[in-house]
């Protein structure tokens, strides 16, 4: 089975940064983990500035629930959940759907992450990804992708360490 898939840009009035969209099934992704410098804190890795172009910032839970431009935001569980599914139906392992680069699609990146401490862990074998939902009342639900276990799941964790940002298109 195929899936919609449509590639496009999208530009950040707020720093008039272009990032790369697909359109995954009905919904619109940013290809590109976010890269905007919010108010609140968030990091590059290792707070080197030469991470930011491939890997984004690593936003705090507060810094990730505003860090979207107007028009996209914050993923939900069940967002993640219909990629899962769309895998599901193209044969494609979730792994592999998630990580490919070619035809642009969803083309996850792995950022690591930043944890409480202010250690930053994982660049180049781990993409972790916020999304709106909580888990408890000091969890909130997240993406993870790792490189050497090719392992998908969905999760949630605390809310003290930094993760990767990728946008959806509000419908």
């Amino acid at each position: 089975m195929t899936y919609s898939q449509e590639v496009g840009k999208f530009m950040d009035s707020r720093d008039g940064k272009t990032y790369k969209t697909v359109q995954i099934g009905r919904q619109v992704w940013m290809a590109e983990n976010l890269a905007y410098k919010t108010k609140l804190v968030c990091w590059t890795f290792g707070d080197r500035p030469e991470n930011l172009k491939r890997y984004g910032y690593l936003y705090p839970w507060e810094a990730a629930k505003t860090a979207c431009p107007d028009g996209w935001r914050l993923p939900s569980k069940s967002d993640f959940d219909s990629l899962f599914i769309i895998a599901k139906k193209t044969d494609i392992k979730i792994y592999e759907f998630l990580t490919r680069k070619e035809n642009n699609g969803f083309s996850a990146t792995f950022g690591g992450f930043r944890e409480e401490n202010g250690g930053f862990i994982n660049k180049d074998y781990t993409g972790i990804y916020w999304s709106s939902t909580k888990g408890s009342q000091d969890t909130g639900w997240h993406l993870s992708i790792d490189k050497s276990s090719k392992n998908v799941d969905m999760q949630y964790i605390d809310y003290s360490s930094a993760y990767s940002v990728r946008c959806i298109r509000v419908d």
